[in-house]
């Protein structure tokens, strides 16, 4: 009985010890090189954790590369919880993180000394041999937390979502279900989410699970069709799940190909987008997964088996195999156009250290109270077509996913707080995030210049438009009359 993601790794490492599992710009690693690796990381961070009956949060400052990894795999093994930052990220958000989170320890290197200014564990260092190999895991239960990804947060302080083994477990077990996109050892996977964006999950623990090979693209590759292909094609990959935005620069590849399985989700999938990467690669699959990463990656997942008109949303299909999803309106009644709610293994143990915030979105299943029955509130609206496939139609409220990331549009109006001339305003989005302000000496230049050590260049407003701001009954900025004017501007 496999009750721990580490069992998983041992697994795949007896199996395929001189295999290669993992590759990025300068290094190879086999099964065995890499379980030796992380065994010395975690033998070298058990002697400096206080002893407690609960697993210790580890913080990885390190960018996307076998050092992250590694950093994980011996954080687990020591049976504790690893936490990816961003090492592109502004201090002050990565330091509104540390604090929220409070973890035990930090592992990090030289190089990112200046931009951390927090005491580190140097990674090279926890990689010397240690007087005695020392693991944890074996002692861990199923329900115990393996990782924190923290997402964006309304407050401006990001959420940290709690994910346990029996969540990983249980989404990477979904894929043994579906043979058309499940990854095996035989797949070279080409992983374009960064560590701390959940889409991650399924690249690394499928080199775990199944004994994949994992290459790690970097992120400016996806800025250059040519260069992507020249990757593609020196490791032979062959399976990936990216967001919409990377596959663009798939489809800019004319060369020939051959992908087998190409799965999307972060974002909504174009039409038109999707139907250049069928005549591109028409001995694909394609599958639309969906879910938030309070649920684990995924719940819903879509096999794409038809053509669409280029007015047409690709579903989200249908709920993965021992998830359930229920749409309730606002009476929180079961209907067939509603709120996305999930049920299942796969949703997670909720948000760190904030029960408040936990128990708003993590709530008893409304429709019985007969027993405990956790569902987890998206806040994403959608119906069923009549083809039976659920569709995503927008946000409950002001949450969007924008290039792949979820973005709390009030995490952007609060780090724009402070702004010299910018008092009435409001950030809103169509296609692009956009800062609307009564103040026309506000220009885009001064936005960047103020957001610059605050949020992430992505979460940047990439327009500014000029309009009186409208206020609601209750004396709240009226979102929706401002975006409205927005589109009657731009017709």
């Amino acid at each position: 009985m496999k009750i721990n993601v580490l069992d998983y790794f041992e697994e795949t490492k007896n199996l395929y010890p001189q295999k290669i599992a993992l590759i990025d710009r300068d290094t190879q690693l086999t099964f065995e090189q890499m379980w030796d690796m992380a065994l010395n990381i975690s033998s070298n961070l058990i002697p400096l954790l206080s002893r407690q009956t609960q697993p210790q949060v580890i913080a990885v400052f390190l960018p996307k590369s076998h050092q992250a990894l590694l950093s994980f795999f011996g954080i687990l093994m020591s049976g504790n919880i690893y936490m990816p930052l961003d090492v592109k990220s502004p201090m002050e958000r990565t330091k509104a993180i540390l604090q929220n989170i409070k973890p035990a320890l930090i592992i990090s290197s030289d190089e990112y000394a200046a931009e951390l200014q927090e005491t580190y564990l140097d990674f090279s260092a926890l990689l010397s041999s240690p007087s005695k190999t020392q693991t944890n895991y074996q002692n861990l239960i199923s329900t115990d937390p393996a990782y924190i990804i923290n997402t964006s947060g309304s407050t401006g302080v990001p959420k940290g979502v709690i994910v346990s083994h029996r969540n990983i477990i249980d989404y990477l077990t979904f894929f043994k279900t579906e043979p058309l996109i499940l990854p095996t050892n035989k797949n070279i996977i080409g992983s374009q989410s960064p560590f701390y964006f959940d889409n991650s999950v399924l690249d690394i623990y499928s080199m775990l699970f199944f004994g994949s090979t994992l290459v790690l693209i970097s992120e400016d590759s996806f800025s250059f069709p040519k260069y992507l292909y020249e990757i593609i094609k020196k490791y032979s990959i062959d399976f990936i799940f990216w967001v919409p935005t990377a596959l663009k620069t798939l489809s800019q590849i004319q060369e020939k190909l051959e992908i087998s399985k190409i799965l999307f989700a972060g974002e909504a999938m174009s039409p038109i987008l999707l139907k250049k990467l069928q005549e591109l690669f028409p001995c694909s699959t394609f599958a639309n997964l969906y879910g938030p990463t309070e649920i684990t990656v995924d719940c819903s997942y879509y096999l794409v088996n038809r053509e669409f008109g280029e007015n047409e949303m690709v579903p989200i299909g249908k709920a993965c195999k021992n998830s359930s999803i229920l749409l309730l309106d606002e009476e929180n009644r079961v209907s067939n156009r509603g709120e996305i709610c999930i049920r299942g293994e796969g949703v997670s143990l909720g948000y760190y250290n904030d029960p408040q915030k936990t128990s708003e979105v993590f709530i008893q299943n409304p429709t019985h109270n007969l027993y405990r029955d956790i569902i987890y509130k998206t806040g994403d609206l959608g119906y069923y077509n009549d083809l039976g496939e659920l569709i995503i139609t927008g946000r409950k409220d002001s949450q969007i996913k924008h290039n792949g990331y979820r973005i709390e549009l009030g995490e952007i109006e609060h780090a724009l707080l402070g702004l010299d001339g910018l008092d009435e305003f409001c950030i809103i989005y169509q296609d692009e995030i956009i800062l609307a302000t009564s103040n026309e000496n506000i220009s885009k230049a001064d936005v960047f210049k103020h957001l610059k050590n605050k949020i992430p260049k992505y979460m940047f407003p990439t327009k500014v438009f000029y309009t009186p701001i409208p206020l609601n009954r209750n004396g709240k900025i009226d979102r929706k009359a401002v975006l409205h004017q927005y589109r009657q501007e731009e017709k």
